[in-house]
């Protein structure tokens, strides 16, 4: 009786501590999470008569105290006066700005901020640590601070709480692609405040690319007036452009600055030029004619690097830029540079016999090298993708880590800084769940997958790791063509990577991160972000079972509230409760939304969940390590791999290889006789047959409009037979059926049998 009392007492007090550390979660919401925080009690309660001071020693903290209480004034439409300690100085009421000694500082970013009933005082050694700390302080105000508008009866108190803070990280990054669709400046204003809100202080800005080149450059006005602006882009006959002119760039560069946010500018070079080339022709190697190009992908015309002309448009181009953007750190790309055109152009073999180089990767080494030379000249550093390191690395360069981590593995270990990105945890143009995405670009990666990166790979030496500056998401927007979309898909995943890149390694705890996450939703919901919320998750996509199961519907965050439907219906507030688990005992279409209580909802997620025959129901595949020309010559290719899978998808089959075809075969079950649609949608081409007949071919032209089309089919089995091929890193597949009977829907598992 004893043992079970203690057993008792001590499961509620793991219940009562585990509540208790959800509520302080809730009511410290901030992200990314303090190096230290320690609650109080009370309240400091801003109002008509509070007042911020700077301190005498910190007269360099006023334009930061200024921000600060223009940022509060928006939404409290308080006065907050802002005054010198040398006026008339009182201790109640007042919001406190000082100096930090060194010695006392947790770092060059750091701070320390107490929250009292009477007061509230910030200090730090530097201005951008003051400003993480008003940072911190807006995160600790009511949610209604976050309309950025006045709301009046709100009660703006901040919690009562001691904070030591500073980042792990010195190179915390967020990167905006706006080559393939260009943004506008306001919503490049927008979303550096976004990232600076989450402690980033680095603004990745790729202003160049096939597709587009948006910077000035006073020198070359064609870049501006041809190479700035597409005829279409994929097919849809609409022109699209836009460039920055310099003024706006310096506008964009001291906005970021008043929020400590550094504007690095990438200048794509010697690959992804065909912008450059089609207001240039001159620089490449064939002479042109060019045009901006239309479509995605990596093209063979690159700049000419046995050209000294090139290298002249490259300085005055770099020279400009520089310019106009005080960072340390120039990016130059260097990635996905196709050597095609300098294996038989004249002056790129002679520049390779005259500089003793042994192949076109040594070529490249010899272009990056000299624009490195150029740019340490004049006190830059050159940053590039991990490419750069291909036939030898630039004695001064920076290497950002995209294709996995071991390009910046062997950077560190070779003695050069690194920013790691990796596809893996760092690529926010990949999809983000399962279902509900309406593109589906690379492997899912999900909120808590961000969240799980840790930057400092284990095969470095402490020594080693210092290299690591830090780590960088990416927003590639080939499939973002406007500014909501890119919200979208940053949004909360840039959140969960500024924790990665501020709090300690050790600190991290994802079910804590959700709890804080589920307001920011709603923070960033009354900003008017188009933050994704996530969605529930356990049954998502297509699900084989061979028995009757049970599918667990969890939910995303603590708190928010789920809601399922079994008919096909999309779930609404007044759906069935999921609880834990919906029982299956036939195939059926689950669909689940997560509702946060302050509004905002989830997309959809949906489960196509059937049960199959092991023995009779799936599909055989064949890998190949390569895309024919012709359809007809995939059967005389040598396999890779073969095997079966329960679904017409891409779960399970080895994709490791950038060019790859795979040929699903099996035979699709008619449950009905009649017309039946499938829609397919792929990245990059695929083609399906039924009965031998062609019936539906997506070749990404237009991939926001999936192929379709239609056959009758009688009851029974049908042979079917799907190529599906991809060229580069994207891998994506959708196959959807609508027939006699069935909503339009994923190919069920139970209607795909083996031959």
């Amino acid at each position: 009786m004893q043992v079970r009392s203690l057993l008792s007492l001590i499961l509620l007090l793991v219940a009562v501590t585990t509540l208790g550390q959800a509520q302080l979660s809730r009511t410290f919401s901030v992200i990314p999470k303090p190096q230290q925080i320690n609650p109080g009690h009370g309240v400091f309660l801003i109002d008509r008569h509070t007042t911020i001071y700077v301190a005498k020693d910190a007269a360099a903290y006023s334009d930061v105290a200024g921000f600060f209480a223009d940022e509060l004034r928006r939404s409290t439409a308080l006065p907050l006066p802002v005054m010198s300690e040398g006026d008339s100085v009182v201790t109640h009421n007042v919001i406190v700005f000082s100096l930090l000694a060194p010695a006392r500082s947790p770092g060059p970013e750091g701070y320390q901020l107490t929250v009292t009933p009477d007061a509230i005082r910030i200090a730090a050694e530097a201005p951008a640590g003051v400003f993480y700390a008003c940072q911190t302080l807006f995160q600790l105000l009511p949610v209604e601070f976050d309309y950025g508008s006045a709301v009046y009866g709100v009660r703006w108190g901040i919690p009562a709480v001691a904070i030591t803070d500073a980042p792990r990280f010195p190179w915390r990054g967020m990167h905006l692609d706006v080559g393939r669709h260009f943004a506008p400046k306001q919503f490049v204003l927008k979303y550096i405040d976004l990232i600076s809100r989450y402690k980033f202080n680095t603004f990745h800005w790729h202003l160049t690319e096939d597709q587009g080149w948006r910077i000035e450059i006073k020198k070359y006005p064609r870049l501006t007036d041809v190479a700035s602006w597409r005829k279409e882009t994929l097919g849809d006959g609409i022109p699209h452009g836009g460039f920055y002119t310099q003024d706006e760039i310096r506008e964009v560069v001291n906005y970021a600055a008043r929020r400590f946010v550094t504007v690095v500018p990438e200048i794509e070079m010697p690959g992804h030029s065909t912008a450059a080339l089609a207001a240039y022709p001159e620089l490449s190697c064939t002479g042109g004619p060019f045009q901006v190009q239309t479509n995605w992908g990596v093209f063979e015309d690159v700049y000419c690097a046995g050209n000294e002309r090139t290298f002249e448009f490259l300085q005055d181009v770099l020279t400009e830029v520089m310019d106009l953007f005080p960072s340390t750190f120039i990016h130059i790309g260097g990635d996905e540079c196709p050597k095609a055109r300098w294996k038989v152009c004249p002056k790129c073999q002679a520049r390779i016999k005259a500089e003793g180089l042994k192949d076109e990767h040594e070529l490249q080494s010899y272009f990056v090298k000299r624009i490195e030379k150029f740019l340490s000249s004049h006190g830059r550093r050159l940053v590039g993708w991990d490419e750069i390191l291909e036939g030898g690395l630039a004695p001064n360069a920076t290497v950002m880590s995209w294709r996995g981590v071991q390009g910046g593995i062997d950077a560190a270990k070779g003695g050069h800084d690194v920013v790691m990105t990796p596809t893996s945890h760092c690529y926010f143009d990949y999809t983000q769940a399962l279902s509900g995405e309406a593109i589906p670009i690379g492997s899912p990666l999900t909120l808590e997958t961000v969240y799980s990166y840790e930057p400092v790979p284990p095969e470095l030496s402490a020594t080693e790791a210092h290299h690591v500056l830090g780590a960088q998401g990416n927003v590639w927007r080939e499939f973002m063509p406007d500014s909501r979309r890119v919200e979208y898909m940053a949004f909360p995943r840039a959140c969960a990577l500024s924790e990665v890149v501020w709090s300690p390694a050790a600190s991290k705890d994802f079910t804590d991160f959700s709890t804080r996450m589920a307001v920011h939703c709603e923070r960033l919901l009354r900003r008017g972000v188009n933050v994704r919320v996530p969605s529930p998750t356990g049954f998502e996509g297509p699900r084989a079972f061979f028995r009757d199961t049970s599918f667990a519907i969890v939910s995303p965050f603590p708190g928010a509230v789920v809601r399922y439907t079994t008919d096909g219906s999309e779930p609404t507030s007044a759906s069935p409760l999921a609880v834990r688990s919906v029982r299956a005992r036939k195939g059926l279409v689950l669909k689940a939304r997560a509702f946060l209580p302050g509004g905002g909802m989830s997309p959809v997620a949906t489960g196509y969940l059937s049960r199959v025959n092991r023995a009779l129901n799936g599909l055989s595949y064949t890998l190949v390590h390569a895309v024919p020309d012709n359809l007809g010559d995939i059967d005389r290719l040598p396999v890779a791999a073969r095997g079966t899978t329960t679904g017409l998808g891409l779960g399970g089959i080895p994709l490791e290889k950038d060019s790859l075809t795979v040929v699903f075969e099996g035979r699709f079950v008619a449950e009905r006789t009649g017309v039946y649609t499938f829609f397919v949608s792929a990245y990059r081409k695929a083609f399906l047959s039924i009965d031998g007949t062609p019936v539906a071919s997506d070749t990404a032209a237009r991939w926001w409009e999936p192929a379709s089309g239609k056959i009758l089919l009688a009851k029974g089995a049908h042979p079917l037979r799907l190529t599906y091929m991809r060229v580069n890193r994207w891998a994506g597949l959708n196959v959807q059926v609508e027939g006699p009977g069935m909503e339009r829907q994923l190919v069920p598992g139970g209607m795909l049998r083996k031959k």
